[in-house]
């Protein structure tokens, strides 16, 4: 759902603007997710709103990234996709025993792990964001509100 939104919006807003947004969501949704598991609010039934606003965040984001990392390097979009892929595993792969730490049956370690995850991810973007604002990408992806990918010409 997140993703099918995200290819409407792109029709006006940018991607950069699009993963901002995304990555935004996600640091309120993770911050969320971690105020209802200090509250004792570990039930299922209270987790599912700000988790549900979690993985939409994060599948309306994702397009994006991958996009605009790929963009960088045409040449090399294969090798760049499987890095790509490799570190999102990879992390993953780190957070499950961090998750695992916490012990015991609470939501309060997947918590902090999600809100750690969310805003830490948003703060690369705006470190990497400015630097690489100026250049532009070498294969058609859509840099200007109402620009989509088929109105880009393939140089």
């Amino acid at each position: 759902l997140g993703s099918q939104l995200n290819h409407l919006l792109l029709r006006r807003f940018s991607p950069r603007i699009l993963l901002a947004a995304g990555l935004a969501v996600a640091v309120v949704a993770g911050m969320a997710v971690l105020g209802v598991a200090l509250v004792g609010g570990s039930r299922v039934v209270a987790l599912s709103v700000p988790l549900f606003v979690l993985v939409s965040a994060t599948g309306f984001a994702s397009p994006d990234s991958t996009a605009l990392a790929l963009s960088r390097h045409p040449e090399m979009a294969g090798s760049a996709s499987a890095y790509f892929g490799s570190l999102r595993l990879g992390l993953a792969a780190l957070a499950t025993p961090l998750v695992g730490l916490g012990g015991g049956v609470s939501a309060k370690p997947m918590a902090v792990v999600i809100a750690s995850a969310s805003v830490g991810a948003l703060a690369v973007f705006a470190v990497v964001a400015p630097r690489v604002r100026g250049e532009a990408p070498q294969e058609p992806v859509p840099q200007t509100a109402g620009e989509t990918v088929d109105d880009v010409a393939v140089g």
